[in-house]
């Protein structure tokens, strides 16, 4: 915060094979530098929800995490909203806040947020985090242990190959050849598509979010706009049918998938790969991933070992549907016989460091969401008194909120 009261956050952009994450650097309230014991709920003031800097270098305190991030969804969820929403953001971008932790065998703890809300795990998120803590902090290539809301996450981070490598949560398929109804004349855009309109088969998986996979072919660049739909009708037919994940959780991405031939591609790695897909990953808010998607590549993983198509630490090859590629590989679970631990490896770039001010007269400094898909977890009436200036009044800030 300036001398002036004025809040702003540094933050650090990056992006992972084409799907940007904004990771906060420097600017946090202070609310959220102390232990949560201390930070309470005295966040409710201007001073505490958008409050004083740590210095450059220094990471936040946390407590237990998902706590940490129930406090910022409650009482700051104006960082997210300030950063990801337009006019700062886009429909795609991810952001990160990372903080310090308590826990003696962790070395920091990430919060991932996107236009919707906040996430369990991101895979593309984590592998940009590493590479902005290295921009910023001079990370040093080394093994890393990362708490997530969803369980820890083992990093390898080499600094000459700018590559990250993550060891992700177990994952793995909950049921296969699971059937959902489209609407009547909802088809594939592929004219060769072997799907028909309705009934859509695919298979429910947990890679630290919920997927649902479905195989289709002719999945191209140039018809992205009409796959994009096409995944959209899918999602809300799960909605729609109330299928869901274990303990009834929402399953809120879904993944289109088409294999890789087998080519000359194969021999760029050592050794060669088992195979390959081509994704188009839909997010919560409705958008498609550019990246491969590293929750949805561990999601196809556990798939693929429980069809027994893919073997124990075998290279298998996510590529997005912009072409950019993960590897992968998996070893079996530690708790579940039928659950893998999959080994997502990715590059990241950074792309702008900025500083985002949030200026009092401005009606729109917390942003503002242009369309909602298919549910919002945070919609216009869920803003706080306590994230505004006290000129500004939450049913102010309200009404430029675009619906």
């Amino acid at each position: 915060m300036k001398s002036d009261g004025t809040p702003r956050l540094k933050v650090i952009d990056t992006h992972t094979g084409g799907e940007p994450t904004r990771v906060v650097v420097d600017g946090l309230p202070d609310a959220l530098t102390r232990p949560l014991e201390e930070s309470s709920l005295e966040a409710s003031s201007l001073e505490k929800s958008a409050g004083g800097k740590s210095a450059m270098g220094d990471i936040p305190a946390a407590g237990t995490l998902d706590r940490r991030r129930q406090q910022i969804q409650r009482d700051f969820d104006w960082i997210r909203r300030g950063l990801i929403w337009e006019p700062r953001g886009y429909e795609a971008m991810v952001g990160a806040i990372v903080l310090q932790t308590e826990l003696d065998d962790v070395d920091f703890e990430v919060v991932f947020f996107n236009n919707d809300g906040y996430l369990g795990m991101c895979g593309h998120g984590l592998i940009g985090v590493f590479e902005a803590l290295r921009f910023s902090r001079d990370l040093k290539s080394g093994h890393y242990r990362v708490q997530t809301p969803v369980g820890v996450v083992e990093v390898d981070f080499d600094d000459p190959l700018r590559q990250t490598t993550f060891q992700n949560v177990e994952s793995y398929r909950y049921r296969t050849n699971v059937s959902v109804d489209l609407p009547a004349g909802v088809t594939p855009p592929s004219s060769e598509a072997a799907l028909p309109s309705s009934p859509v088969c695919g298979d429910i998986a947990y890679g630290g979010n919920w997927f649902f996979l479905v195989p289709v072919t002719g999945l191209e660049r140039n018809a992205l706009d009409a796959w994009v739909r096409y995944a959209r009708d899918i999602r809300m037919a799960l909605d729609r049918e109330a299928i869901r994940g274990a303990d009834n959780a929402v399953i809120d991405h879904v993944e289109l998938y088409e294999n890789l031939p087998a080519g000359e591609w194969m021999n760029q790695y050592e050794p060669p790969p088992r195979g390959g897909a081509r994704t188009l990953v839909l997010c919560p808010g409705g958008h498609y991933d550019r990246s491969p998607c590293g929750t949805g590549t561990s999601a196809k993983l556990g798939c693929l070992a429980a069809a027994g198509k893919l073997e124990p630490d075998e290279l298998w090859i996510q590529e997005s549907i912009l072409g950019s590629r993960f590897e992968a590989r998996y070893r079996r679970g530690d708790s579940d016989a039928g659950a893998v631990i999959p080994s997502v490896t990715g590059r990241a770039a950074v792309m702008a460091i900025t500083e985002c001010v949030f200026d009092e007269r401005d009606p729109l400094r917390f942003g503002f969401r242009s369309s909602h898909f298919p549910s919002s977890n945070l919609h216009s009436g869920d803003f706080h008194s306590g994230d505004f200036p006290a000129a500004t009044s939450a049913g102010d800030a309200n009404s430029y909120e675009v619906q």
